[in-house]
């Protein structure tokens, strides 16, 4: 009689563990849904698109400023102009039309290319013949570090989001420089885009390497790949791909210092 009393107890107990590790697994593929998600349904949110209408509108209000600026500097060339020396309308005019061309491009450009990492992320898919056979039946502890690698990898996704969100509403800040001839701040621009893009897509990768080795029971691959998934932005940061919350500041402030020095410079 105790032998099926123990006997029951434990079906009971490895079907409520079977249970569990289910609803694990199904709980971290509906967060990398959303995660995958997010950035298309984001970026369609009517308040977000409101906010990129205003900043588009910011930006020509800053190319016309950073233009008339140029022009009185021409002014004052023009009557300082020594025999021989020329001034270079063609150069004006090209930096003027890259202004314009990075005012219309460089939203789609970020709002895009965190699209299409999401969708590219969309594509990995966990095997789940480990979970049937029954051959995961992780410990507690595993099981609290998936959890927390789960919250760490959802907030650090919508990091990345935002911070594209934020490259595509700081673009009125790189006008100036760009109309004035300074083109290395499309370059700084395009940079800190693809460095927001590519940790996105690191810390995507990752997080289903780790995943994947958890449920294989493989605990140094997915503490390897989850250590590394946290640290991925200093990490990057050392091959000059700064998109971490502090170079993203350092980042828009550099910017912003020049931008309000041209909107200063149109207030005399």
């Amino acid at each position: 009689m105790t032998a099926l009393i123990t006997l029951a107890l434990n079906a009971v107990f490895d079907g409520i563990g079977e249970r569990l590790n289910v609803l694990l697994v199904n709980t971290v593929m509906t967060v990398m849904t959303w995660v995958n998600s997010l950035s298309t349904s984001f970026f369609s949110s009517e308040l977000v698109q409101s906010a990129q209408s205003f900043s588009r509108w910011l930006s020509y209000f800053v190319l016309a400023g950073a233009l008339i600026v140029t022009l009185v500097d021409i002014a004052e060339e023009l009557a300082n102009v020594k025999p021989g020396q020329s001034i270079e309308y063609l150069t004006i005019g090209i930096n003027f039309l890259k202004g314009l061309l990075f005012i219309e491009m460089a939203p789609v450009l970020a709002q895009q290319s965190i699209i299409i990492g999401a969708n590219l992320s969309g594509a990995f898919r966990v095997d789940s013949s480990s979970i049937t056979n029954g051959s995961f039946n992780p410990s507690p502890l595993i099981m609290i570090i998936i959890l927390i690698a789960l919250v760490s990898f959802f907030c650090m996704s919508l990091f990345s989001v935002g911070a594209m969100f934020l490259q595509a509403l700081t673009v009125f800040l790189y006008v100036p420089d760009i109309v004035r001839g300074r083109t290395t701040s499309m370059g700084d621009w395009i940079r800190q885009t693809l460095s927001i893009l590519v940790t996105y897509m690191f810390r995507n990768v990752l997080f289903f390497i780790g995943f994947t080795s958890a449920i294989n029971l493989d605990i140094i691959a997915m503490s390897c790949a989850w250590i590394t998934m946290i640290g991925a932005a200093k990490l990057l940061q050392k091959f000059g791909m700064s998109s971490g919350f502090g170079g993203a500041v350092s980042s828009t402030v550099s910017i912003g210092q020049s931008a309000f020095s041209t909107i200063a410079a149109i207030a005399r």
